[in-house]
């Protein structure tokens, strides 16, 4: 399916608007090395402001960062270590809670008000994480299928909206938990206890489940990619291409077909590869 541009539609977005992009997916499937190439790439041509929930958040240009409540991040980031550390589950995961709110509603605005950046790029998204893993957010949100907590969600965070375009990197469960564990072993860390199989099928199943209500009922542009099939750089190469097109034609808007999404990303193969 081709690309519809912006600028085929009656009502084009305002070009001085950022462009909001979102690189989403399990643990294991290489967003982290993808958003820094692309970032890095992007940086030459345009103001970008690389945003969380992981850190380091900053706007740069011409490789140029500027930074933002850094000294409170690495605060909130050395207690949640300690936390950690002292075997504090419950306060760990508030911190990290904690964090990712703090950014989100408070550092990415800043940021973006200071610079006025032609791209927003996240690892992650702090709404689409909200609706898969709602404890993040709200325990109130639990019971809500996935379409009201979505409503819900952008409801109370009036003002923050879901990305523009968001990439969704796949990969089977294995290969992605293989890959955790070759990345532990050079480094030496403990492997966490979600970062199995089983558990990474199951995150899995929860994005998927959210990006498809986004595809349903929303206007963000949405593009699937596998990553055990196609090499880091020819993703790079892929979601910088697809966002500088983008940046020149204005956001994505409204057309006959608003919602490009691959309706196939192998999710029976990985339900059969694990079993």
């Amino acid at each position: 399916m081709s690309i519809v541009l912006p600028s085929q539609c009656a009502n084009k977005a305002n070009s001085s608007t950022s462009l909001r992009a979102s690189i989403v997916g399990i643990n294991g499937v290489g967003k982290s090395t993808v958003l820094r190439k692309v970032v890095d790439k992007l940086s030459n041509d345009y103001m970008v402001l690389k945003t969380g929930p992981n850190l380091p958040v900053y706007a740069t240009h011409n490789h140029q960062n500027e930074y933002s409540f850094k000294w409170i991040l690495t605060a909130i980031g050395f207690l949640r270590a300690l936390s950690k550390r002292l075997g504090l589950t419950s306060l760990t995961q508030k911190l990290s809670n904690y964090k990712s709110t703090f950014i989100h509603m408070v550092v990415e605005p800043k940021l973006a008000k200071k610079f006025n950046p032609e791209v927003i790029l996240g690892e992650r998204d702090f709404i689409i994480d909200c609706a898969s893993s709602p404890e993040i957010f709200s325990e109130a949100h639990k019971d809500l299928d996935i379409e009201d907590r979505l409503a819900s969600l952008l409801r109370e965070m009036k003002g923050h909206n879901l990305p523009n375009i968001i990439f969704f990197l796949t990969a089977p469960p294995s290969v992605a938990a293989e890959r955790i564990q070759g990345r532990f072993q050079v480094t030496g860390k403990e492997i966490r206890r979600h970062d199995n199989a089983s558990s990474l099928l199951l995150m899995h199943l929860k994005y998927y489940q959210t990006i498809t209500a986004i595809s349903n009922a929303y206007k963000a542009r949405i593009f699937i990619l596998d990553s055990s099939k196609i090499s880091p750089d020819e993703i790079v190469d892929q979601i910088t291409g697809i966002i500088k097109l983008y940046v020149e034609h204005g956001p994505p808007c409204e057309v006959d077909e608003p919602h490009y999404m691959d309706r196939n990303p192998d999710r029976m193969q990985m339900l059969d590869e694990f079993q």
